[in-house]
């Protein structure tokens, strides 16, 4: 996991900003974190919806995704991300009949993501283009988004481009573009505030962060017991145990 996060910082290239926790020493790239490659129920369910067959499964998280009706303003709802080493699968989760039913959203094919897009601050917002697309292009925020692009870039022979600044370029249908603004301020806090196109979110780590160096085991220090409750009548004395 330390040269896929290496490998992260590399794609960044010092052109976005970090989140604290991006930077921990003890943060791990430990990719399927919904274990739907797995034996959980939950995670054998998101397989199952998926529809996955023969693939290896490398990256799930939770998320959410931009989402517009007509004549109502966009917004975010919640959605499962897995990635493949065929494609990336979005899931969603709807009541049907009043039981929650987990389905496919939509399959994109490795093949045919031409792009990820990110801003140059640090929020978890990504664009995900692909090429000649019927459908809109999936605006994601997933918290390990820099680990997902790592896998993305793997699995595809690094030929998917990462577009970084301050605008998410999408097409949001068929034959028209549009243009997320992204900006920094002290009042967006920390997961940033959206509001027709524009994303405001606060400071970040200075886009030049690298991780911290992985935390040492402190070595324990066995010390005998002495006294107190544990020490029950008829046991071993003082002396016996410090020999």
């Amino acid at each position: 996991f330390l040269k896929l996060r290496d490998y992260g910082h590399t794609v960044l290239g010092g052109r976005k900003e970090r989140r604290r926790f991006s930077l921990l020493g003890m943060r791990r790239y430990l990719g399927d974190y919904l274990d739907v490659g797995g034996k959980s129920a939950f995670g054998e369910t998101l397989h199952s919806a998926a529809g996955i067959s023969a693939e290896t499964v490398a990256f799930s998280s939770r998320a959410e995704i931009l989402t517009s009706k007509f004549g109502r303003s966009s917004k975010l709802t919640p959605r499962f991300v897995v990635v493949t080493d065929k494609a990336v699968y979005i899931l969603i989760t709807q009541l049907v009949q009043g039981s929650p039913q987990t389905s496919c959203d939509r399959k994109i094919p490795l093949v045919t993501i031409s792009s990820v897009g990110l801003s140059n601050l640090k929020d978890d917002w990504m664009v995900i283009n692909v090429k000649n697309s019927e459908e809109a292009d999936p605006v994601l925020v997933v918290p390990f988004k820099t680990e997902m692009v790592v896998h993305l870039l793997q699995r595809t022979g690094g030929s998917i481009q990462i577009a970084i600044g301050p605008t998410l370029d999408y097409q949001k249908k068929k034959g028209k573009r549009e243009q997320i603004h992204v900006s920094k301020d002290q009042m967006g806090g920390e997961d940033g505030v959206y509001k027709s196109h524009k994303l405001a979110i606060s400071s970040g780590q200075p886009p030049s962060s690298v991780s911290k160096p992985m935390p040492k085991r402190k070595p324990g220090i066995v010390r005998p017991i002495t006294q107190g409750k544990l020490l029950r009548p008829g046991g071993p004395s003082v002396s016996e145990m410090l020999a």
